[in-house]
């Protein structure tokens, strides 16, 4: 490592911080050192990561685990950058975004980004590396299938729903009946070729559309019983999902 010799004092400090719960930044902000620095001495010296998040959620066999993968999958990206690793998670539903960082235990702030979307992001070199170890990558856009995920079949639909709820979406029926509601039409997947492929192929039912608007977009579109079917399986029991989606199963198909 570069940079001035870091004296025993400060090794102290850091490791004492650490334990404490606090993330590199702070410390940093407390030693007067780089976050890079003090990064790379916690890893010398055998310490956690930040403990801005729990980092070892996708190293337990969850629902939530599953459904925060599929969100992710959707909506979401890992990245390494000025010396860090970052877990994102892009989203116009702020209340949720808060759900799920909730049940990650994320502690820093949620935040608009350029797009006026809001994004959950957090720095936690473990967090990044054990959805590494399961089969997510860096560059996964229009790459990753889910072929490449490491998961128990009994998890699927725990991360189709999470995936439905990033990318997914209802279609109504044109009329309006007597009761002032629309009635559900189908339900879609949106997303690459390769992710939307991998889906109809393990699922071995559904409509495959290409989407005109969109170079290598597609949709799987599913209508009648097996739409229903689908939707039962994905949110029937479900304990995490975006509300406004779980009320329109609720109402349409309970």
């Amino acid at each position: 490592m570069g940079g001035r010799r870091w004296t025993e004092q400060e090794k102290e400090i850091l490791i004492s911080m650490n334990n404490e719960g606090y993330n590199y930044a702070e410390i940093a902000k407390k030693l007067g050192r780089s976050l890079y620095a003090c990064q790379q001495m916690g890893e010398k010296l055998g310490l956690r990561g930040d403990r801005n998040v729990n980092d070892e959620f996708f190293s337990k066999e969850t629902e939530e685990k599953y459904y925060v993968l599929g969100y992710w999958l959707a909506d979401g990206c890992i990245m390494k950058k000025s010396g860090g690793y970052y877990f994102s998670l892009v989203s116009n539903d702020k209340d949720h975004l808060e759900k799920i960082a909730e049940i990650m235990g994320v502690k820093t702030k949620i935040y608009k980004n350029s797009n006026s979307a809001y994004e959950l992001r957090v720095g936690n070199k473990r967090l990044v590396e054990s959805l590494i170890n399961i089969g997510c990558s860096f560059r996964k856009t229009k790459t990753i299938t889910i072929n490449d995920i490491s998961f128990d079949k009994k998890y699927f639909y725990m991360l189709l729903r999470g995936f439905f709820d990033g990318d997914g979406g209802y279609v109504f029926q044109g009329f309006t009946k007597k009761d002032g509601t629309k009635g559900l039409s189908s339900i879609k997947f949106t997303g690459s070729e390769n992710m939307i492929k991998s889906i109809y192929e393990y699922l071995g039912y559904g409509t495959l559309h290409k989407d005109t608007r969109k170079s290598d977009c597609y949709y799987l579109s599913f209508y009648g019983d097996e739409m229903r079917e689908l939707l039962h399986k994905m949110y029937r029991n479900s304990t995490i999902h975006l509300e406004r989606k779980y009320e329109i199963y609720k109402q349409a198909l309970l």
